[in-house]
């Protein structure tokens, strides 16, 4: 029982306060004949799990905002947890 509860807070730990600071970037460029012409050259930016709270300081967030502005994305998707 007691390695349960270790392995329960040890995931809980990784969630809350490790996951949230690996930042991923990948670009990814998507050709098809059923996107419109209006949307060559655009750039779409998706932005998950954020998981603001507790464990994400203000600075954090801010850091992430800047890295996101960055990039220069003409349309932001959010999705996950924020």
């Amino acid at each position: 029982m007691l390695k349960k509860i270790i392995v329960i807070i040890i995931s809980i730990f990784v969630y809350s306060v490790i996951e949230p600071n690996l930042i991923e970037i990948k670009e990814i460029i998507i050709k098809s004949n059923q996107i419109p012409a209006e949307f060559d050259g655009k750039h779409i930016l998706y932005l998950t799990d954020i998981h603001y709270g507790p464990f994400v300081s203000k600075q954090r967030l801010e850091s992430l905002v800047n890295q996101t502005n960055s990039l220069n994305p003409d349309t932001i998707l959010l999705g996950g947890i924020m």
